[in-house]
């Protein structure tokens, strides 16, 4: 909301706002995903603080979503006996003939 809203304006719309968070902290649940409200604020310039015009009070409320997991790695293939490593080559010698 701008800074000269009325009233009316600014508490209808941090209900909405917290509607908003509440909805998506339902839909996280659902989903299996973690979640965590971290706050609401009013009369925080945060749009001036990310780059836009100032003047702007925003009324915030934050929620921290969590990503699903990471899907588990498939299992590696069995070897098959076409596929093992060599047996390393036995060394090479130096060139020079050794003598007792």
């Amino acid at each position: 909301c701008p800074a000269d809203a009325p009233p009316a304006l600014v508490r209808g719309s941090h209900l909405a706002a917290g509607y908003a968070a509440g909805a998506a902290q339902a839909h996280a649940t659902a989903l299996g995903l973690r979640s965590r409200p971290i706050g609401s604020w009013q009369q925080a310039d945060l749009g001036a603080a990310l780059g836009d015009a100032p003047g702007q009070d925003w009324i915030i409320h934050g929620l921290a979503l969590a990503a699903p997991p990471a899907p588990p790695a498939p299992p590696a293939p069995p070897e098959s006996p076409h596929q093992r490593t060599p047996h390393p080559a036995p060394p090479t010698s130096s060139g020079k003939e050794e003598r007792p």
